[in-house]
């Protein structure tokens, strides 16, 4: 479980981000692991930032986030920090707008897939 409030500050306005992450996770045998995670935001405006003409139109509370993420991992590369055999496959499934007033709703769905493997097998020799 992550909470955090951000807090931005750009010269056009300034806001702040309340929210929290939770995490869980599985590993399923050496290779693969599922992950579900929730992700809940809430962004206020500092309306004392804005200009007049702008801080009429908007509201204190100025959106609410709430997303879950599935994903799915096979990884048997090796060696682990600097892979030179072996696949990667990961696939993560968002999807946007449930519960806790969400107002931004939308499905995503990234994949990363890898191959380490040598190019050419090198052979040196030194007379």
């Amino acid at each position: 479980m992550s909470p955090f409030i951000r807090r931005q500050d750009e010269p056009g306005f300034r806001a702040t981000r309340y929210g929290g992450d939770l995490v869980v996770g599985r590993p399923f045998g050496d290779f693969v692991t599922a992950s579900a995670t929730y992700t809940y935001e809430s962004v206020e405006l500092d309306l004392a930032s804005l200009a007049e003409e702008v801080r009429t139109d908007l509201p204190k509370d100025l959106y609410h986030k709430s997303t879950i993420v599935l994903t799915g991992t096979f990884d048997d590369s090796e060696p682990l920090f600097s892979p030179a055999k072996g696949s990667f496959v990961a696939t993560a499934l968002t999807v946007s707008g449930l519960g806790f007033g969400s107002e931004y709703h939308f499905y995503r769905i990234v994949t990363d897939l890898r191959r380490y493997q040598p190019l050419m097998n090198w052979c040196w020799r030194f007379a």
